[in-house]
Formats: C-alpha cells, structure tokens, sequence
C-alpha cells in the first residue's frame, strides 16, 4: 500500500459550501471507499486528505480524477491536487 496526501480547493463554491462541510467530506469518503485499490481515507482539518492505495490497482491519477468530479451537489468544484507521496 501507498499513501498520498491531497489539498483539496474548493474555492469556487457557493457561499457556505466548502470542504469542512459533512455533507462533502463524507461523499468523498464514500466515493474513495467503493474505488478498487483504495483502503483508507483520513481528513486534516486544513483540507487536506490523506489517501491510502494500492499504485498496482488504482493510480493518483485516477483519484484525483475522481476527486475532481465531486461533489455531485456542485460538480466539479473540487481541485485536488497532491502535496506529499
């Protein structure tokens, strides 16, 4: 296993949107939890998350792509971007 951490910016979304809201944190968790390959998610209070993978099954790529598209409630408001692997 490997583990990525990823700044989340979601500065483009509607006032009282954001990544501290439950609502967003638990959809990414959910959506990273149902991937193959993915094992772990942990959450900083800064925006940032911790990811945990298997690089033999899924890539960075394909999570921050995954990312990317979420939330489904302001689609695409995310841009994540890796800080440390």
């Amino acid at each position: 296993m490997a583990k990525v951490t990823i700044e989340l910016d979601c500065a483009d979304m509607p006032p009282g949107c954001g990544f501290e809201c439950g609502a967003c944190i638990q959809e990414i968790k959910d959506t990273l939890d149902a991937m193959g390959g993915v094992s772990g998610f942990a959450q900083h209070l800064d925006g940032r998350i911790d990811v945990e993978y298997d690089p033999g099954t899924i890539t960075v790529d394909r999570i921050l792509e995954t990312i990317s598209t979420l939330p489904t409630t302001h689609e695409g408001s995310f841009l994540p971007r890796v800080i440390a692997e």
